[in-house]
């Protein structure tokens, strides 16, 4: 099939495949150099004092609790054949990151680029800046071939993280997603506007949960609790960790 004038100029003016055009362009120069600089900006998860923007979507608020206090709940060891499929998205992010590092001036390009609105935090994996195409959080994500062929458009999940991101970011930012299947490489692009109300009702309940902590109150234990004897007997408000919740929170907000 082929495109007419009209579709190939929209096209150009969208935002997400003018960006991966651009990188397109570059990506053969990518080299360990780039992957190693990646991988010293990737930093460990903070684990005492904040949520991740991937768990702020727990439903139960005593989880939330447990990972503000740095509390981390049981796990089955993992299959061989499942870290390898984790390991596969995180070499794909690797791979991306040290694509967009090879972007030449005016772009203005972070990886990895660690954002704090507290009690929330995360890691976004690119941040891009041009004079022209503009401030964008890109998103790198991995399907497999049959989840890629149904996907139309960002999954819920990925639009609360993302979201999450451009508000501690703040400003005029906007957001994209670029889905790499991982059969084929095949990548699908989606942009994303900053909602507003769903960032305020995420921050409000997370921070309302940290400062009960602070008072010394534990959210109540799930009527459908799945693991009542972690939830009852390892999550505990203790000295130590309403002082760290403290402190964090008084970084953020200095009196």
């Amino acid at each position: 099939m082929r495109l007419t004038k009209g579709i190939r100029k929209l096209l150009e003016r969208d935002p997400c495949q003018l960006l991966f055009n651009q990188l397109e362009l570059v990506q053969e120069e990518a080299t360990f150099k780039h992957v190693r600089q990646a991988m010293r900006k990737t930093r460990p998860r903070v684990d005492t004092g904040w949520v991740h923007a991937t768990d702020s979507t727990l439903e139960c608020d005593r989880l939330i609790a447990a990972a503000l206090l740095g509390i981390r709940p049981p796990r089955s060891p993992i299959p061989s054949k499942t870290q390898r499929i984790f390991d596969t998205g995180t070499h794909m992010h690797l791979r991306y990151q040290s694509y967009f590092l090879c972007l030449p001036p005016p772009f203005e390009i972070e990886v990895a680029k660690v954002l704090r609105y507290w009690p929330l935090i995360g890691e976004a994996d690119v941040t891009v800046q041009h004079p022209e195409i503009g401030k964008w959080i890109v998103e790198l994500k991995t399907m497999n071939n049959m989840q890629w062929r149904s996907l139309s458009a960002p999954l819920p999940q990925h639009k609360h993280q993302l979201n999450c991101y451009l508000s501690m970011k703040g400003g005029d930012w906007g957001g994209q997603f670029w889905y790499e299947n991982k059969n084929t490489q095949e990548v699908k692009l989606f942009p994303m506007e900053f909602d507003r109300i769903m960032w305020r009702e995420t921050w409000l309940r997370v921070s309302d949960v940290a400062n009960r902590l602070i008072q010394g109150s534990l959210p109540d234990v799930c009527p459908t609790c799945p693991d009542v004897e972690f939830c009852e007997d390892e999550i505990k408000v203790t000295p130590a960790r309403i002082r760290r919740l403290l402190s964090e929170r008084r970084q953020s907000y200095p009196e």
